[in-house]
């Protein structure tokens, strides 16, 4: 059987592969994720077949893994492509690894997770996953201009994406009870943030004066929608994106700062507090503890400053 130019000629991994790829659609991946993680995978078991003489997936350890991390270091970009492997690159293979690991142990095709251990995986200096400190977080906050402003970085900071934040609407912010609900989440998979008080003003504050001024009545979307633009509609991803980096651009900060980093400092800095791994991950909306762990991962080699704490 051919996964890209990986050819696996072992039933049991052939099947492997084909429940891997429905478990990822099932999960609701697009496409290209879906054939990215499919062919990282593929790669991994030719190259037990090949290389390690491993036929059956319960014989796999961590040895193993950490042996194709070797391999992904030193071979070359498959095609026209020059070089090795970026380390973005091969941050991407080790999540695909995760995440088929992560399905094997789910499905009982294995019983112990091989990739749950301290394999030593050098992390990719990639600026857009290592989180800022608690102190440049205040930075960004103290560069706001408008309500709106604070209001998408209190969204952000709370562990939501993108697009997440833009199909916010204004029912799913429960304002007694301090937290609100992510609907329309990644995978659908629905879940609830809490809102600390400093937060929780920063958002009424936007909704009850700015929000009012910009709402188009006559838009029945604009009427649900959180966050709105000048027109008053609804704010895209990429409006959101323009606004947090005229935000970033008010500031000093020398690294490279996107929405997603907020999101990666939201999980760092509840690990840095003591919040178990289990409880980020809900609140992440990760499948896997596995994939919490990736984000959290950056922390360990990335220099944080000390800075004072802050509440939002």
């Amino acid at each position: 059987m051919q996964f890209g130019i990986f050819h696996i000629h072992i039933n049991s991994f052939c099947h492997i592969l084909n429940a891997f790829k429905e478990h990822l659609k099932a999960e609701g991946y697009a496409p290209n994720s879906i054939t990215a993680m499919s062919t990282v995978a593929a790669e991994f078991l030719c190259q037990l077949e090949s290389s390690m003489e491993i036929y059956d997936i319960l014989l796999v350890e961590p040895v193993h893994i950490q042996k194709h991390y070797f391999h992904l270091e030193t071979r070359t970009k498959y095609g026209p492509a020059q070089g090795g492997l970026s380390g973005g690159m091969l941050c991407s293979h080790i999540y695909g690894l995760r995440m088929l690991f992560a399905f094997l142990t789910r499905t009982n095709l294995i019983e112990a997770n091989p990739l749950s251990g301290n394999l030593d995986f050098p992390v990719s200096g990639n600026p857009y996953r290592i989180a800022i400190t608690e102190e440049e977080v205040q930075t960004l906050f103290t560069a706001c201009k408008e309500p709106i402003d604070r209001a998408l970085l209190c969204l952000a900071y709370s562990g939501m994406r993108r697009r997440e934040i833009s199909l916010l609407n204004c029912q799913d912010i429960i304002w007694d009870e301090q937290y609100l609900i992510v609907v329309e989440a990644k995978y659908h998979k629905r879940r609830e943030l809490p809102l600390p008080s400093r937060m929780l003003n920063y958002l009424k504050e936007y909704y009850q004066g700015q929000r009012e001024e910009l709402l188009n009545r006559q838009n029945e979307d604009s009427r649900k929608a959180f966050l709105l633009n000048k027109e008053g509609n609804r704010v895209t991803g990429g409006v959101a994106y323009r606004m947090f980096k005229e935000i970033v651009y008010r500031t000093e900060l020398e690294r490279i700062v996107t929405l997603h980093t907020l999101r990666h400092s939201f999980a760092t800095h509840l690990k840095m507090r003591g919040c178990p791994v289990e409880t980020i991950r809900l609140l992440m909306g990760h499948s896997s503890v596995d994939t919490t762990a990736v984000y959290l991962k950056y922390q360990e080699q990335a220099l944080f400053r000390k800075s004072n704490t802050y509440e939002y």
